[in-house]
């Protein structure tokens, strides 16, 4: 599938022509696959290059990295690194709680193979530290209430 460009009668506005413009090929492969040596860039500045990759998310940088396509992104909202595991026995006496539920919970069926869960969270407030809390984390497959009845 071939395409021709035609040279419009005349200059563009700022002056330049269609022969002005630089011809570029870009290509590109999965890393390890077919084609991947011919698509390597020798113009890469490597350090430049991993200095960026370092700034990105776990699961973006194992993937061009590394070509691990099967790891897991991830979370969108919290990721497991920002938290502290304790024993009930470490947290501080008297604190405040509230119990959220996501009701987006949907009953399995055969027209519903993959429902989504509903799920419970409980977050607790120090308030002499003003620090957070969560003390537990349900889900379940099913609707709000039912999730409910089972303690989720």
């Amino acid at each position: 599938m071939f395409r021709v460009l035609r040279q419009p009668s005349g200059a563009a506005r700022d002056g330049s022509r269609l022969g002005d413009v630089p011809v570029r090929v870009r290509g590109a492969s999965n890393p390890g696959g077919p084609g991947h040596a011919w698509a390597d860039n020798p113009y890469l500045e490597r350090g430049e290059y991993a200095a960026r990759l370092a700034e990105l998310p776990l699961a973006e940088r194992e993937r061009l990295l590394h070509g691990d396509w099967e790891i897991p992104d991830d979370g969108e909202l919290f990721r497991r690194s920002w938290f502290d595991l304790l024993e009930r026995e470490q947290l501080p006496p008297r604190m405040r709680a509230v119990r959220f539920w996501d009701l987006a919970g949907s009953e399995p069926s055969s027209a519903n193979r993959d429902p989504d869960y509903t799920v419970g969270l409980r977050l607790e407030l120090d308030p002499s530290s003003r620090s957070f809390y969560i003390t537990d984390i349900g889900a379940g497959a099913g609707s709000a209430a039912r999730a409910r009845s089972r303690g989720v």
